[in-house]
């Protein structure tokens, strides 16, 4: 992606593999909808599920990029 845009930076092929494999490898988006302050867990486990997870999850991954493109300006 950033080598397309005609700039590069070297950490950010890292920090988004990192992020992308922290997110779809481990439970941590599962566990972020049932923190007590968050309480998602009806919408995690509801009827929505499993659609309910992968959308947060994504809404992550995008949030991510954003804060990535954000940095470099």
């Amino acid at each position: 992606m950033c080598s397309f845009a005609g700039w590069w930076a070297w950490w950010v092929p890292l920090v988004l593999f990192a992020s992308h494999f922290a997110q779809d490898r481990t439970n941590v988006v599962l566990w972020w909808m049932h923190l007590p302050w968050k309480d998602q867990t009806a919408f995690a486990a509801g009827p929505c599920a499993p659609w309910s997870i992968i959308v947060v999850d994504n809404v992550w991954h995008v949030v991510t990029l954003y804060a990535v493109a954000a940095i470099l300006g």
